[in-house]
């Protein structure tokens, strides 16, 4: 039971899809340990099988990609909670080439995942989320809102994500369905597995952020609470960044003084 209020408490039925991914597994649990149902989805049964914290899980592989399935997991879901109340997505890619070196099927990619998937996403939410209202979750990037080299796709698919979000938190309220994104900076996972490896590749990514430290998945997963939370009804239409200050600080410099 969520607590809504002081002396309320509610069951808030959460969809994430995305499930296996470090922020899906982080928030999938850290939502069950404060009194969410939640339903997972991913693409692989197996991964799923895994995952702490879910109420129900899919029966089929999920693909962002396809609308169809998309639908059929919405579906699915609304039939094992008895009801959905948010959605969260945390399906996303990450494509690190200059635009001179990535073919049109890596950009196709980068943009049916990230940015055709969360319109699909958004169109699902509305449909079940329209007669009781609701919130859906987001995942945007710091580098949709920063200049950072070799980031030309994912950056442009994140900020229409973001533009998305802006225009969707509008079209809906009448229906009082909520529209929130998370831009992470760099987060450990499966992704940047190969960054978080190499010593010098992570140092670099450090030295950008002015946090101590770079991005986990239970740092995202303590936002979306907040988000999906029923008590936080005025939060509609908002980028939250949650990237240790990528793109909205810069080290104070050194100045030697002659």
């Amino acid at each position: 039971m969520v607590k809504v209020r002081e002396g309320v408490f509610m069951t808030t039925k959460v969809l994430i899809l995305g499930a296996t991914g470090a922020v899906g597994r982080s928030t999938s649990k850290y939502l069950s340990s404060a009194g969410y149902q939640v339903f997972g989805a991913a693409r692989n049964l197996e991964e799923l099988q895994s995952v702490e914290g879910l109420h129900s899980r899919s029966s089929g592989e999920f693909d962002i990609k396809s609308s169809a399935t998309i639908a059929n997991v919405f579906g699915e879901a609304k039939k094992a909670l008895g009801g959905l109340d948010a959605v969260v997505n945390c399906v996303g890619s990450l494509h690190l080439k200059s635009p001179d070196r990535t073919s049109d099927d890596e950009l196709s990619d980068v943009i049916d995942i990230n940015l055709t998937g969360s319109y699909y996403v958004i169109r699902e939410a509305a449909k079940a989320l329209r007669s009781n209202g609701g919130s859906v979750v987001l995942f945007s990037s710091a580098a949709a809102q920063i200049g950072l080299a070799n980031h030309e796709a994912i950056a442009s698919a994140k900020a229409g994500v973001e533009a998305m979000v802006r225009s969707a938190a509008t079209t809906y309220a009448r229906n009082k369905i909520r529209f929130n994104a998370i831009a992470p900076g760099l987060t450990e996972s499966k992704m940047t597995l190969n960054i978080f490896a190499d010593e010098v590749a992570r140092r670099m990514s450090q030295e950008m952020c002015t946090s101590p430290r770079l991005g986990e998945g239970e740092d995202m997963a303590r936002v979306v609470e907040l988000l999906v939370n029923p008590s936080n009804q005025f939060m509609n239409g908002s980028v939250l960044n949650v990237d240790g200050g990528l793109a909205t600080t810069k080290h104070r410099p050194v100045v030697t003084r002659k």
